[in-house]
């Protein structure tokens, strides 16, 4: 059985773990928007999300649309997104 302090290191190593996955995740961002290849914080639009669905990068594709329409649900842009990639 895992005592109290075993949890708390525990809870202490996957909280750093998740924290350094953001960062790295923010930094890859960074790194495609200074590339080009992923639009500017505040300047999303949906040609970008074409431009990315054809790239092949689905994930980024739904980044940018929710970050277009932030109050959708990830169900509902993950069906948008179909739709979209089915018109191209």
């Amino acid at each position: 059985m895992l005592n109290d302090m075993t949890l708390v290191y525990l809870y202490l190593i996957l909280s750093i773990i998740m924290y350094l996955a953001h960062v790295c995740l923010l930094l890859h961002i960074a790194w495609l928007r200074k590339k080009g290849i992923y639009p500017k914080a505040g300047f999303e639009s949906l040609d970008d999300v074409k431009k990315l669905l054809k790239a092949n990068k689905s994930i980024l594709a739904l980044r940018c649309y929710r970050a277009i329409n932030p109050e959708t649900s990830l169900k509902v842009a993950k069906d948008k997104l179909l739709a979209i990639r089915s018109k191209i």
